[in-house]
């Protein structure tokens, strides 16, 4: 799915707009929502989260957490893992590295 057609001055989130979608199609194959670079700067930076590839062969993503009051993620960046951020806090302080690839949390 591509949303870089559907937007429109004055149109719903554009995410939230194809999730709707999405819930009354009975499809049996997941299609990611796809935006283009003018979608993702209308976003609000703590929504957005980016996953730089450590190899130029696979490109950035970009994913969105549409809870960011209610479910705030960190991002671990050696290993690319997301986590609640309490469970990500937690688990530096105790150990003082991440809970997947336990390199050392950054300071």
């Amino acid at each position: 799915m591509s949303l870089h057609d559907e937007v429109d001055e004055g149109d719903e989130d554009p995410f939230a707009k194809q999730l709707s979608a999405l819930e009354h199609e009975q499809t049996e194959t997941y299609v990611p929502l796809e935006a283009d670079s003018e979608i993702l700067r209308a976003l609000r930076r703590e929504e957005v989260l980016i996953v730089r590839s450590s190899t130029p062969a696979l490109p950035t993503r970009y994913y969105r957490n549409v809870l960011v009051d209610a479910v705030p993620i960190v991002l671990c960046s050696h290993c690319n893992h997301f986590f609640h951020e309490e469970d990500y806090e937690v688990a530096v302080l105790q150990k003082g590295h991440c809970p997947f690839c336990r390199s050392a949390a950054e300071k």
